[in-house]
């Protein structure tokens, strides 16, 4: 019962900690962020985006603003997928109507834009904006239906495990470094926590399990701030 609210406000208590003891310093205006060079890398590309008819447009839009990024320079919309519609008239063929990320048949009008715009990366979120499918334009496709044969999209499970890369380059990590992930995700994120020296726990899909292991790490945190 409130198993959301209750994992929800333990995320906010944790955050509120950390910022008074660690991060104080902040400004608020920098809270939301990215590393710069990645900012900067990221400025330099053209991203195409839809919402697939989903709630997560103004959102994002939002976002990418306040990182610095321009409607029109850095980023561009698939207009008539960023509209709410709960009868999601998006995708192709078995997938008409099926506004899952994952699915390739949901990004042929991004495709078109991202040709036409020269656009390197193609990003489309889920209804509820909690999930994001991801795809990477051929440069050198030279028309729409090659462009979209050539490119290459990313599951779930590799999208995952592209920043677990990215954090083991960057950091040093010891078994005292937790990551969770669940039974159903790829064996490719826990073999890549091993290898970066951290400790990964295995939980059954659900936030209720997920709000077990971070109760017991948020309580250790809280003790060892007191």
């Amino acid at each position: 019962k409130n198993i959301i609210e209750q994992y929800a406000s333990k995320i906010a208590a944790t955050r509120l900690l950390i910022q008074n003891n660690f991060f104080s310093s902040v400004p608020e205006s920098q809270e939301l962020t990215f590393i710069p060079e990645i900012l900067e890398s990221l400025k330099r590309q053209k991203i195409v985006i839809t919402s697939l008819n989903g709630c997560g447009w103004e959102s994002i839009r939002i976002l990418m603003e306040k990182l610095g990024m321009q409607e029109g320079v850095h980023f561009f919309s698939v207009k008539d997928e960023n509209i709410p519609d709960g009868n999601f008239p998006t995708g192709v063929g078995k997938c008409k109507g099926k506004p899952n990320p994952e699915y390739p048949e949901n990004f042929h009008k991004a495709v078109e834009i991202a040709f036409h715009v020269k656009a390197k990366y193609i990003f489309a979120a889920d209804p509820d904006a909690d999930r994001l499918g991801i795809g990477m334009i051929d440069p050198h496709s030279t028309d729409v239906k090659t462009a979209y044969k050539n490119t290459r999209f990313f599951s779930g499970n590799e999208q995952l495990a592209i920043p677990i890369w990215y954090l083991g380059l960057m950091n040093t990590y010891s078994q005292d470094d937790v990551f969770v992930q669940t039974l159903v995700s790829s064996t490719l994120y826990s073999k890549m926590v091993n290898f970066i020296g951290a400790t990964i726990h295995f939980v059954p899909v659900g936030f209720k399990y997920f709000e077990q292991i971070s109760n017991h790490y948020v309580s250790q945190l809280i003790q060892t701030i007191r």
